[in-house]
């Protein structure tokens, strides 16, 4: 039974790759989001620099990438085991596409969209928090408060198991996607505070609106820095 359980996981974790963000950023305004902003090919990069609407479809099918596994896994009466590790391929898929030479995105919606069909609660908890975050111009700090809680309400939910260590391997992954950002190196002696930066408030300088506004040419001055 091993092997349709791992061809299960490696079905998704392929799925998961499928850059969303950046089909629709070239399709919708024939750039390459990974040069723009923070680099992150995700919805939220794709909002500031393409529109809202392709920030509605990107976030729409990377839910829908997060749900498929589970939907399809159960329905084929795949192990609960088997369905949380291809939910949690799929995550990492896109946090690290092979097809983009292993950089993505940071793997909110395809974590909200896994978790959404067994740990509903978990989810609208989160989502609540990533809401009123984004009245606040440090959103991403309200952001990681509500994948940390993830795991914790699951716990005390009596979820599953394998439900519990999923949500926890999403906290997991988010930090280091966070820390990670897209292998943007960091400036010679100040890698301890660009490190706390990323872990709390997702960007590598305290001014979010020049993080996220940065255009191609600011982006190459920093990396030959």
């Amino acid at each position: 039974m091993w092997l349709p359980n791992a061809l299960f996981v490696l079905a998704f974790y392929l799925l998961g790759s499928l850059p969303t963000a950046y089909i629709v950023a070239r399709l919708a305004k024939g750039i390459d989001i990974r040069h723009y902003g923070s680099g992150s090919v995700s919805a939220s990069n794709v909002q500031t620099h393409v529109g809202l609407r392709a920030f509605v479809l990107v976030g729409a099918i990377d839910f829908f990438k997060g749900m498929l596994p589970v939907i399809l896994g159960l329905w084929l009466g795949f192990d609960l085991w088997v369905v949380m590790a291809a939910g949690v391929a799929t995550v990492i898929g896109h946090d690290w596409s092979p097809y983009l030479g292993f950089v993505g995105g940071r793997g909110i919606g395809p974590s909200m969209g896994m978790l959404i069909l067994v740990a509903p609660v978990e989810v609208v908890v989160a989502s609540l928090i990533f809401l009123a975050g984004r009245k606040h111009k440090y959103d991403a700090l309200w952001c990681i408060l509500g994948i940390a809680l993830l795991p914790v309400l699951a716990l005390l939910l009596r979820r599953p198991a394998p439900v519990v260590l999923a949500a926890a391997a999403i906290l997991l992954l988010t930090i280091l996607k966070r820390l990670e950002a897209n292998r943007m190196p960091v400036v010679a002696g100040q890698w301890r505070q660009v490190l706390l930066t990323r872990l709390l408030f997702d960007r590598d300088i305290w001014d979010k609106e020049a993080w996220i506004q940065r255009q191609p040419e600011a982006r190459e001055e920093r990396r030959g820095t």
